[in-house]
């Protein structure tokens, strides 16, 4: 499925012609109210998040029911901490994350048993980007 979304866009087109669900809060039909009470998030591929305020908490209770979800945008959303390792491992098709202008510091970050971790430059090319990712 394509997981682009770009401003303006509610719905996207999966491979197979179904249609994916895609929420950018930025839009005038998504209300901070129905974003936050996470209400029929459950078939939702894309959320776009970014430069709402938003706690941990509220962001793990959207998650939480967001299995399908394929990309996330929270980036600019003034969290001082990250949702719970559980709501991350429940989100298994999740393939695009941005987390950037954030309030919290990351302490750890791993990537293993994923597909990128096979490939033989991975390791040498996070070692070598270390102080680009801090």
């Amino acid at each position: 499925a394509d997981v682009s979304a770009t401003e303006g866009d509610t719905t996207l087109a999966d491979e197979d012609g179904g249609a994916s669900i895609a929420a950018d809060v930025g839009l005038p039909q998504f209300s901070r109210r129905h974003i936050f009470n996470a209400v029929g998030f459950s078939s939702l591929r894309v959320l776009i998040l970014a430069g709402t305020p938003c706690r941990h908490n509220r962001l793990a209770s959207m998650l939480s029911q967001c299995q399908l979800l394929q990309k996330l945008d929270a980036s600019r959303c003034s969290m001082l901490e990250m949702p719970e390792e559980a709501i991350w491992r429940g989100l298994t098709s999740l393939s695009v994350l941005f987390l950037h202008q954030n309030h919290f510091s990351l302490v750890w970050l791993t990537f293993y048993g994923n597909p990128i971790t096979s490939k033989s430059t991975y390791r040498r090319h996070v070692v070598q980007q270390k102080l680009q990712l801090l």
